[in-house]
């Protein structure tokens, strides 16, 4: 095939699926839609179909190495390559904690997904992304990992209705991710860089009233899985711009 293939991790739902669904109607761009589920993968496929997207799903567990496996062995038989790599799959379990679930096992089972498996999801795809003329790496991340924003920490809304210590550290962890791999691999052209969607209105925040719309949401994203050889890498941004670090 010779447009840009896409992988989206958790992209049957939400933000990964508003992603999903702008990308496959960009012409050259053919998404696989990630999802640990393959049945909601698919159900998440026929709607996008539905609008003209050029979209297929494929099952992929980010927790799970043979998943994330049998992804890579099943992308490098059809297509020999990876283009754009989004990894967007994450949860959030502060609000589960009590005396039985710890803080500390949260952290435990958020970095499993959000960073770690962001990471295992990386290196498996390293060898199909080297193929590709511009490989672009995406993290969808937040502003609540932003170390300076709680340095300098202002009150607002969605800071403190959803203060959530495990899903800001692991994202804060998973901006360093994407600035490890910025710094191997930039000046061999890639371009690799972390955004925030804003608050949303997903499944994340119980569909909030006071959250924008989940198509906005997806519009950093687009931007950085589009970009070309000049395009930046390294960046933390949002739709104003840079986030502090």
């Amino acid at each position: 095939m010779s447009g840009n293939i896409v992988l989206i991790s958790g992209a049957n739902q939400g933000i990964g699926f508003e992603i999903a669904k702008q990308l496959s109607v960009i012409p050259n761009y053919h998404v696989l839609l990630g999802s640990r589920g393959l049945e909601k993968g698919e159900s998440a496929v026929l709607q996008i179909k539905n609008v003209g997207g050029s979209v297929e799903a494929i099952q992929l567990d980010i927790t799970d190495g043979q998943s994330i496996t049998a992804a890579r062995d099943l992308v490098e038989t059809k297509y020999g390559r990876l283009d754009v790599l989004i990894n967007n799959a994450a949860i959030l379990l502060d609000f589960q904690v009590n005396a039985d679930y710890t803080l500390g096992q949260a952290m435990q089972d958020t970095f499993a997904t959000n960073t770690s498996g962001a990471a295992n999801l990386v290196e498996t795809f390293l060898p199909l992304l080297k193929l590709s003329a511009v490989p672009r790496v995406v993290f969808v991340s937040s502003t609540v990992g932003s170390l300076h924003t709680f340095a300098d920490f202002k009150p607002s809304y969605t800071m403190t209705k959803y203060f959530a210590p495990a899903y800001a550290c692991s994202k804060a962890a998973l901006n360093m991710l994407m600035l490890l791999y910025n710094v191997q691999y930039q000046e061999k052209g890639w371009k690799i860089n972390a955004c925030c969607p804003g608050f949303r209105q997903t499944n994340f925040c119980d569909y909030d009233d006071k959250a924008g719309p989940v198509e906005e949401g997806a519009s950093v994203a687009i931007e950085l899985a589009t970009l070309g050889k000049d395009g930046q890498s390294g960046t933390f941004v949002n739709m104003k711009g840079a986030i502090p670090w």
